[in-house]
Order: structure tokens, then sequence, then C-alpha cells
């Protein structure tokens, strides 16, 4: 606990003494913290710790008041060293607080100042200071000025005088652990109650960071940028390069992993036993989405696990084209409700032709089986899927595959009900194979219409949209003839191709 050690003594840092719920006179405290306009006592501590005392302070008028504790020599280990001091304060009322700290009983250049609310405790913190870096002994003393405070008394715990060097070479920690409170640092330190398991890593991290100070700084390599702002405290950091997987170092990565129930795999293996990504990006990404996705952890398991992690591998075309990283999973396969077949795609499964299994792909998914499951893998040239709904078109196989606008047009149109103001039209939907349906779900039709046979009016979408025949044109103007023309339409778009035209005359 090196560099979260108090550097007050007993007295000046309140500590408890003994166990009497009395007040104590400040002049049988032994503490050294005298103030201005003001009564000072010692009272127990209202907080859970019961090492601490708080310190009372009493005003006598509503002036400004200023705790001192003056001249605190240093050892000469602290010499070099960056130190801080820091409190929790609850006046009555709403006040300003300005907390300084001086080397040697020099001025303080930028002192910090920061308004608290009352009735409440808040934390405060001074500027920081260099201690000269000689073979001389250094004083330190530390002010806390109270102004606006309104009369009411004050009061002060856990005052802090700590070596700083791990902590504040960014804003990010010294802010942070303003909120712990700092009896977790004891409890901790003395390993009594190890329930404090952040304010332990924080410690444990910058205790490293202490010792080697270039270690530190690839510890915590938060930019000043990276917080949203300085002076709202309790922010938090979401790229902490501790915490998220797109910004975490290389050498943190197992430790961010345990929070995901498991290890780290750095790389797939080839049934030769090199390794399937070659470069650090490619190998970086999968680890980023181990950290991000626990697929192969707590949330292994799953469909979308054992889906996602096929998908690892199939990154790369042999044509070169982009993948689709295609990925089926078929249960109860061969009858075994404890098996189930995956199949991808030949042209996207690196080290498999069609109909031959992929070491890979099986490799990827293993860490993501669910437990008692067996997995077979067989690689195919398409996908085909049957559909059972009549509502998306014919009962037939349709090819999975990249979506474009349909290629086709309805066929086979008849006029099933004609009115003065409408017609009701049907033919047969659009399909694969050999419907033209573009691959995807047909969502609508546009139509066109003449009264001539010869020249038509622009192409209008049925509202509401029907993907499905038949379907009905309204708006139309009784005892007309009309021609009309079809367009089928998906998720890709509208296709350029027309159906032929068919003739129909509304009653009158």
């Amino acid at each position: 606990m090196a560099t979260t050690v108090n550097l007050l003594s007993a007295d000046s840092a309140l500590l408890r003494s003994t166990s009497a719920s009395v007040t104590i006179p400040i002049s049988s405290s032994g503490t050294e913290w005298i103030s201005t306009n003001s009564t000072l006592s010692v009272i127990p501590t209202e907080f859970i710790t019961n090492l601490r005392y708080v310190l009372r302070i009493a005003p006598s008028g509503s002036g400004d008041i200023t705790i001192i504790l003056d001249e605190q020599l240093l050892r000469l280990a602290e010499n070099g060293e960056t130190l801080s001091f820091n409190a929790k304060i609850r006046p009555s009322s709403e006040c300003t607080i300005t907390s300084q700290l001086v080397v040697d009983g020099e001025t303080a250049i930028d002192p910090h100042q920061q308004s608290l609310s009352g009735g409440v405790y808040g934390a405060i913190q001074s500027n920081t200071v260099l201690v000269p870096d000689d073979e001389q002994v250094h004083s330190v003393s530390a002010s806390i000025t109270v102004s606006g405070h309104g009369g009411g008394n004050i009061y002060l715990t856990y005052p802090n005088l700590i070596n700083d060097r791990a902590f504040y070479n960014n804003q990010y920690i010294p802010l942070s652990r303003n909120f712990m409170p700092d009896f977790y640092w004891e409890i901790d330190s003395a390993e009594q109650y190890p329930t404090a398991p952040f304010h332990r890593l924080i410690d444990v991290l910058t205790s490293a960071g202490n010792e080697v100070m270039a270690e530190y700084q690839s510890i915590y390599p938060f930019e000043r940028n990276e917080i949203s702002n300085a002076e709202q405290l309790a922010e938090l950091e979401i790229n902490s390069s501790l915490t998220n997987p797109a910004f975490v170092k290389d050498k943190y990565i197992n430790w961010l992993s345990q929070f995901s129930g498991s290890g780290i795999r750095k790389n797939i293996s080839k049934s030769d036993g090199s390794r399937f990504f070659e470069t650090y990006g490619e190998e970086r990404e999968f680890i980023e989405w181990q950290l991000l996705t626990s697929y192969y952890g707590r949330g292994s398991g799953t469909r979308g696990a054992l889906l996602n992690s096929a998908k690892q591998v199939l990154i790369k075309t042999k044509d070169d084209t982009e993948s689709s990283r295609s990925v089926s999973i078929t249960p109860n396969y061969n009858g075994d409700n404890w098996s189930f077949l995956v199949r991808t795609l030949e042209n996207e499964t690196p080290d498999a032709s069609n109909g031959e299994s992929s070491h890979l792909v099986l490799a990827a998914m293993e860490p993501a089986r669910p437990m008692g499951y067996k997995i077979y893998h067989s690689t195919v040239d398409e996908f085909y899927l049957t559909l059972n709904d009549i509502s998306f078109g014919r009962l037939s196989e349709i090819r999975l595959g990249v979506v474009v606008a349909p290629t086709d047009a309805p066929d086979s149109i008849t006029v099933t009900s004609v009115t003065s103001t409408s017609a009701t039209l049907t033919f047969l939907p659009l399909s694969v194979p050999g419907g033209g349906d573009g691959g995807g779900i047909i969502s609508n039709y546009q139509y066109a219409l003449s009264t001539n046979g010869t020249t038509y009016g622009s192409y209008t979408a049925l509202s509401p949209a029907k993907g499905s025949p038949p379907i009905t044109i309204t708006g139309l103007s009784s005892s007309t003839n009309y021609w009309v023309k079809l367009k089928a339409v998906n998720e890709a778009g509208v296709s350029a191709v027309e159906s032929a035209a068919v003739t129909f005359t509304t009653s009158a």
C-alpha cells in the first residue's frame, strides 16, 4: 500500500484512539489542526468505520474560516514526489471551499476551489505540489478555507496527505478517488475485509506505477480529452484502456477477459498447426469480439454464440469477393436431439471444398458449443430454404444470397373482379427458382394505367402495400376502358421489367 499511506500523524489524521463516544476538546486531542474565526472540537465519526474522529468547526460568525495543519515534516523518501491533500467536509449550507497545499511555507500558485451543497459530505481536494528532489528535509502545510457558510457548524473528516505520484499524472484517478471512502484503503491494507476489489485494483495498479514510472504510463494511458468534463467528478470514462475492448492494451486483455468468464483465445489453429489469423489486425479483431460478446465465456452455448463463432473464420473468400459470412444450423441432425449440422458456403470456407467438413469452422465453434452436443459441418455451394407460407410466394426452394431488385414481372395476369372504381387482378407470384424475385421477399407491386393501350401514366405503388396476389387497383373512373401493367418490388428496389398489359372496362 505504499502509494496510499497517509503521511499525516495519527492525531492530525484524526484517527480514533478510544471508543468513548464523547466530544474531545481540541486541547486534549493532540491534533495539530488550528482554525481562524471558529472553535474546534473532535467528535465521533458518523461514517461506518470505527477508526476515525470528525473535526467539528463551530464558526464565531459568518466570515471566512480557515482550518490549518501547519509544517508537517516529510521523510527524505518523499523528496521528488508529488503530494496532494484531500478530505471530506459537510457544511451546514452551500458554500465555497478553497483547499491549498504548500511546501516549505511557499504560497500555492493554483489552490483548488469548488462549491459544495449544505447538509451532506462532499469530497474536496487541494492542488498538487512537487517536493524538491534534494537531500533536505521538507515540510508541507495544508489549509481549507470555507466562505459563505452562513455560520452553521462544519464537519471535517478523512483528512489525508498522500504521495500521489501514481495517481496525479492524469485527472481520471484523482477525481474518481475522491469518491472512494478511504477507510477501504486501510481495511484492504490490513487484509481484514477484502470487500473492496475496485479500490484494491486501483491500488495494485498505482503501486506498480509508483515503482516504475514508465510502467505506470502504460497502465493508465488516458488522455486529457478522454475525460468529458474534468469538473464533473462523477462522470465515468467509457473509453477506458482498462475496460473498453477497443482500447485495452494487449497486456491487460487477460485481466479484462476474466469478467466475461473465460480466457482469451489469441488465434485459431489450422489442421496443420499453423495460425489462421495471419495479421495482428485480424487477431486483434478476434480478441475484441470475444471481449465484447463473451460467446467463449458466460455467453456460450446459445444459437447466436454458435453462428457468430463460425463467422469468425469466414472472413475471406476464395474468389476475393466480399464475404457474406453465411452460416446455417440444422438441429436434430440424423434424428439425434444432441447433434446439429452446420453448413457454410464453399467460397467462404477457407479449408474445405463442397461437401467437405471444415476443421477451422469446427475449431472456431468448439468454445461456444453447448455442453453435451455434437457439431457436424458440411460445406455447400448454395443455400436453399423451403417456404411453407403461401403469402411469401410459391411453395418451393428459395436460394439465399445477395438480394437484387426483381428480375422478372408477374405472369398470367387475369382480371377477376371489376367495379365502377376498382379492379382486382390475380397472377402467378414471383419466386425462385425461375420466378425472378431477386432473392428477396416481394413486398409490394406498382401499376401503370392507360386508357388507349399506348400511352401509360407513371407507375404507382399499391397503398396499402400488398406483396402477393390477388391485388386491387382503386380510384378508377366508371365506364372506362383501361390497360394495366405491373412491376414487382422487394427490399432491393423496383423491377426494371414490366408485365404484359391486360385490359378491362369498369362498370357504369
